[in-house]
């Protein structure tokens, strides 16, 4: 695994894992990760998902595993909601059909209250999530980090305006 790639391809894994229950696939202990411009694939560990709120949502469960020893994020857990919009807009930009939510222990920037999330990890959200949404239909997918809040006081996050938990 190499450095840099462990949070946002757990992240994935939980938000594939979610959105796949969502759609009526069954849950798998893994799930198999495209890497943009990369042909190898990552088999990502997940825990658990499940349909919650009524069946309108669903929660994909995967912790941290990148096997570095140096890594704040290992065995981070990490928790993905996802839930379906109908949308009537057609739109040609793949993010358009992703909306991504912080949620309790994300980070986010200071000044604009937006997300603060690497492009590499909106890529690999882009290329492994967009070809299981139903046509007509928007993604939005909440991640949340249960102990991104206390880990990101052992970072220096704060000092680059990035506040309430992890960048992704």
């Amino acid at each position: 695994m190499n450095k840099g790639f462990s949070l946002p391809l757990w992240v994935t894994g939980a938000a594939k894992s979610a959105v796949k229950k969502l759609i009526g696939a069954s849950f798998e202990d893994y799930e198999l990760i495209k890497i943009p411009e990369d042909k190898n694939l990552i088999k990502i560990k997940v825990h658990s998902s499940g349909l919650i709120n009524g069946k309108s949502s669903a929660l994909g469960i995967s912790f941290v595993d990148s096997g570095l020893a140096l890594d704040i994020t290992q065995n981070l857990e990490i928790w993905t909601i996802a839930s379906l919009d109908k949308t009537h807009k057609t739109s040609n930009q793949s993010l358009d059909l992703i909306n991504i939510i912080p949620g309790y222990g994300v980070g986010i920037d200071q000044k604009t209250s937006e997300i603060c999330i690497s492009n590499f990890a909106k890529e690999v959200l882009v290329e492994n999530l967009l070809d299981l949404i139903p046509e007509g239909f928007k993604l939005n997918l909440e991640i949340i980090l249960p102990n991104g809040k206390f880990l990101a006081e052992r970072t220096s996050n704060q000092s680059f305006g990035i506040v309430e938990g992890l960048s992704i």
